[in-house]
Protein backbone atom coordinates (compact mmCIF):
# COMPACT_ATOMS: atom_id res chain seq x y z
CA UNK A 1 0.00 0.00 0.00
CA UNK A 2 1.60 3.09 -1.65
CA UNK A 3 0.74 6.83 -1.49
CA UNK A 4 -0.27 8.26 -4.77
CA UNK A 5 2.00 10.91 -5.21
CA UNK A 6 1.04 14.25 -5.20
CA UNK A 7 -2.51 13.67 -5.80
CA UNK A 8 -3.85 12.90 -2.71
CA UNK A 9 -6.23 10.40 -3.43
CA UNK A 10 -7.01 7.14 -2.06
CA UNK A 11 -6.03 3.59 -2.93
CA UNK A 12 -7.71 0.76 -1.50
CA UNK A 13 -5.95 -3.34 -2.22
CA UNK A 14 -8.26 -6.24 -1.28
CA UNK A 15 -7.48 -8.70 1.37
CA UNK A 16 -9.24 -11.92 2.56
CA UNK A 17 -8.34 -10.96 6.17
CA UNK A 18 -11.31 -11.58 8.01
CA UNK A 19 -9.22 -12.51 11.29
CA UNK A 20 -7.31 -10.37 13.23
CA UNK A 21 -6.34 -8.83 16.36
CA UNK A 22 -6.61 -5.66 18.15
CA UNK A 23 -3.74 -4.77 21.11
CA UNK A 24 -5.95 -2.27 23.16
CA UNK A 25 -4.27 -1.09 26.59
CA UNK A 26 -1.26 -2.48 28.49
CA UNK A 27 0.79 -4.99 26.93
CA UNK A 28 0.70 -7.68 29.66
CA UNK A 29 1.21 -11.86 30.22
CA UNK A 30 -1.93 -12.44 28.76
CA UNK A 31 -1.52 -10.40 25.38
CA UNK A 32 1.17 -13.08 23.38
CA UNK A 33 -1.51 -16.08 24.04
CA UNK A 34 -4.01 -13.74 22.59
CA UNK A 35 -2.34 -13.16 19.68
CA UNK A 36 -1.21 -16.51 19.39
CA UNK A 37 -4.75 -17.64 19.44
CA UNK A 38 -5.92 -15.04 17.13
CA UNK A 39 -2.92 -16.53 14.89
CA UNK A 40 -3.94 -20.07 15.16
CA UNK A 41 -7.82 -18.43 13.94
CA UNK A 42 -5.92 -17.04 10.55
CA UNK A 43 -3.87 -20.38 10.37
CA UNK A 44 -7.05 -22.50 10.23
CA UNK A 45 -8.52 -20.33 7.96
CA UNK A 46 -5.34 -20.34 5.75
CA UNK A 47 -5.44 -16.71 5.53
CA UNK A 48 -2.64 -14.78 3.96
CA UNK A 49 -2.94 -11.59 5.62
CA UNK A 50 -3.13 -10.64 9.32
CA UNK A 51 -4.40 -7.48 10.70
CA UNK A 52 -2.94 -6.00 13.82
CA UNK A 53 -4.79 -2.92 15.41
CA UNK A 54 -2.76 -1.40 18.38
CA UNK A 55 -3.91 1.32 20.58
CA UNK A 56 -1.71 0.98 23.57
CA UNK A 57 0.90 2.74 25.97
CA UNK A 58 3.17 -0.14 26.11
CA UNK A 59 3.97 -2.44 28.56
CA UNK A 60 5.83 -5.98 29.28
CA UNK A 61 9.30 -5.96 26.77
CA UNK A 62 9.21 -9.59 27.00
CA UNK A 63 5.52 -9.89 26.17
CA UNK A 64 6.26 -7.72 23.59
CA UNK A 65 9.20 -9.99 22.11
CA UNK A 66 6.86 -12.56 22.46
CA UNK A 67 4.20 -11.06 20.42
CA UNK A 68 6.67 -10.01 17.43
CA UNK A 69 8.04 -13.59 17.52
CA UNK A 70 4.57 -15.25 17.03
CA UNK A 71 3.92 -12.59 14.37
CA UNK A 72 7.22 -13.40 12.15
CA UNK A 73 6.59 -16.79 13.18
CA UNK A 74 3.18 -17.26 11.33
CA UNK A 75 4.77 -14.85 8.33
CA UNK A 76 7.40 -16.93 7.54
CA UNK A 77 5.67 -20.29 7.64
CA UNK A 78 4.17 -19.95 4.21
CA UNK A 79 5.30 -17.46 1.31
CA UNK A 80 3.32 -14.70 0.55
CA UNK A 81 2.24 -13.82 3.76
CA UNK A 82 1.83 -10.62 5.19
CA UNK A 83 0.87 -8.69 8.66
CA UNK A 84 -0.64 -5.42 8.15
CA UNK A 85 -0.30 -3.39 11.39
CA UNK A 86 -2.81 -0.13 11.86
CA UNK A 87 -1.88 2.32 14.89
CA UNK A 88 -4.77 4.24 16.53
CA UNK A 89 -4.40 6.74 19.23
CA UNK A 90 -1.21 6.18 20.68
CA UNK A 91 1.68 3.61 19.49
CA UNK A 92 4.40 4.25 22.43
CA UNK A 93 7.02 2.58 24.07
CA UNK A 94 7.22 -1.07 23.72
CA UNK A 95 3.56 -0.91 21.15
CA UNK A 96 6.35 0.62 18.85
CA UNK A 97 8.23 -2.12 17.54
CA UNK A 98 5.12 -4.67 17.09
CA UNK A 99 3.72 -2.05 15.11
CA UNK A 100 7.19 -2.29 13.13
CA UNK A 101 6.58 -5.33 12.49
CA UNK A 102 4.26 -5.15 10.05
CA UNK A 103 4.63 -5.15 5.81
CA UNK A 104 2.70 -2.58 5.85
CA UNK A 105 2.19 0.23 8.57
CA UNK A 106 -1.00 2.49 8.70
CA UNK A 107 -0.75 5.09 11.33
CA UNK A 108 -4.34 6.82 11.91
CA UNK A 109 -3.57 10.87 11.15
CA UNK A 110 -3.91 11.85 14.81
CA UNK A 111 -2.47 8.75 16.00
CA UNK A 112 1.27 9.77 18.37
CA UNK A 113 4.31 7.44 18.38
CA UNK A 114 6.78 7.38 21.40
CA UNK A 115 10.31 6.12 21.32
CA UNK A 116 12.32 5.78 24.29
CA UNK A 117 14.47 3.44 26.56
CA UNK A 118 13.19 0.46 28.72
CA UNK A 119 12.25 1.41 32.22
CA UNK A 120 13.16 -0.63 35.11
CA UNK A 121 13.48 -0.53 39.17
CA UNK A 122 16.02 -2.57 40.54
CA UNK A 123 16.91 -3.78 44.09
CA UNK A 124 19.34 -6.00 45.51
CA UNK A 125 23.17 -7.11 45.65
CA UNK A 126 25.87 -4.73 43.02
CA UNK A 127 26.14 -8.35 41.37
CA UNK A 128 22.26 -8.39 40.60
CA UNK A 129 22.10 -4.90 39.60
CA UNK A 130 24.83 -5.50 37.26
CA UNK A 131 23.89 -8.93 36.08
CA UNK A 132 19.99 -6.57 35.47
CA UNK A 133 21.54 -3.71 33.96
CA UNK A 134 23.19 -5.95 31.29
CA UNK A 135 19.83 -7.54 30.46
CA UNK A 136 18.21 -4.88 30.27
CA UNK A 137 20.39 -3.41 27.63
CA UNK A 138 20.11 -6.40 25.91
CA UNK A 139 16.25 -6.66 25.81
CA UNK A 140 16.23 -2.63 24.71
CA UNK A 141 18.60 -3.08 21.61
CA UNK A 142 16.32 -5.77 20.39
CA UNK A 143 13.33 -3.91 20.59
CA UNK A 144 15.04 -0.73 18.86
CA UNK A 145 16.49 -2.86 16.56
CA UNK A 146 12.93 -3.29 14.78
CA UNK A 147 12.29 0.14 14.76
CA UNK A 148 15.75 1.26 13.61
CA UNK A 149 14.75 -1.34 10.33
CA UNK A 150 11.73 0.73 9.86
CA UNK A 151 13.86 4.22 9.57
CA UNK A 152 15.25 4.74 5.97
CA UNK A 153 17.82 7.81 7.27
CA UNK A 154 20.44 6.15 9.72
CA UNK A 155 21.13 9.97 10.51
CA UNK A 156 17.76 9.96 12.28
CA UNK A 157 18.95 7.50 14.87
CA UNK A 158 21.00 9.69 17.38
CA UNK A 159 17.48 11.92 17.71
CA UNK A 160 15.25 9.37 18.41
CA UNK A 161 17.22 6.72 20.02
CA UNK A 162 18.78 7.21 24.00
CA UNK A 163 17.35 10.40 24.20
CA UNK A 164 14.37 9.90 27.09
CA UNK A 165 10.59 10.20 25.53
CA UNK A 166 10.65 11.12 21.89
CA UNK A 167 7.18 11.81 20.74
CA UNK A 168 6.32 12.12 17.30
CA UNK A 169 3.10 12.29 15.10
CA UNK A 170 1.74 10.24 12.30
CA UNK A 171 2.84 12.01 9.52
CA UNK A 172 6.59 12.20 10.96
CA UNK A 173 5.92 8.83 11.40
CA UNK A 174 5.42 8.48 7.74
CA UNK A 175 8.38 10.95 6.87
CA UNK A 176 10.49 8.48 8.93
CA UNK A 177 9.75 5.16 7.37
CA UNK A 178 7.58 4.17 10.75
CA UNK A 179 4.82 4.24 9.28
CA UNK A 180 4.27 3.49 5.14
CA UNK A 181 1.10 5.13 4.79
CA UNK A 182 -1.39 7.68 6.92
CA UNK A 183 -5.34 7.49 6.54
CA UNK A 184 -8.05 5.98 7.73
CA UNK A 185 -8.52 2.59 7.31
CA UNK A 186 -11.81 0.73 6.79
CA UNK A 187 -11.52 -2.87 7.96
CA UNK A 188 -13.58 -6.00 7.00
CA UNK A 189 -12.39 -8.68 4.69
CA UNK A 190 -10.69 -6.06 3.02
CA UNK A 191 -8.66 -3.49 3.77
CA UNK A 192 -9.12 -0.01 2.52
CA UNK A 193 -6.22 2.68 3.45
CA UNK A 194 -7.18 6.71 2.69
CA UNK A 195 -3.87 8.40 2.14
CA UNK A 196 -4.21 12.10 2.80
CA UNK A 197 -2.10 13.15 5.21
CA UNK A 198 -3.52 15.80 7.89
CA UNK A 199 -2.61 18.30 10.65
CA UNK A 200 0.18 17.31 12.83
CA UNK A 201 -1.85 16.40 16.36
CA UNK A 202 -0.87 18.72 19.61
CA UNK A 203 1.84 17.72 21.56
CA UNK A 204 0.76 14.43 24.19
CA UNK A 205 1.53 14.48 27.47
CA UNK A 206 4.05 12.06 28.76
CA UNK A 207 2.37 8.69 29.98
CA UNK A 208 3.14 7.61 33.21
CA UNK A 209 5.62 4.81 33.94
CA UNK A 210 5.07 2.17 36.15
CA UNK A 211 7.80 -0.45 37.19
CA UNK A 212 8.15 -3.20 40.22
CA UNK A 213 11.31 -4.35 41.62
CA UNK A 214 13.74 -6.71 39.16
CA UNK A 215 11.39 -6.53 36.09
CA UNK A 216 11.58 -5.11 33.36
CA UNK A 217 8.58 -2.58 32.09
CA UNK A 218 7.83 -0.48 29.52
CA UNK A 219 9.88 -0.07 26.19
Amino acid sequence: MDDDEGTGRSRSEAFDAPVGVVVQGEIDHDTPAAVREALQSAEDARQSVFVVKINSGGGCCYSALAIIDALVGWRAREAGRRIVCVAEGMCFSAALPVFCTGDDRCALPLTSFLQHDLSTVNTGSLQQLKQNSAEAERVNDLLDGFVKDRIDDTDEHEALFGKGDVYFDASRARALGVATCVGHPTIRVDLHIALPEQASPPAASKRRRRGSSNRLQSK
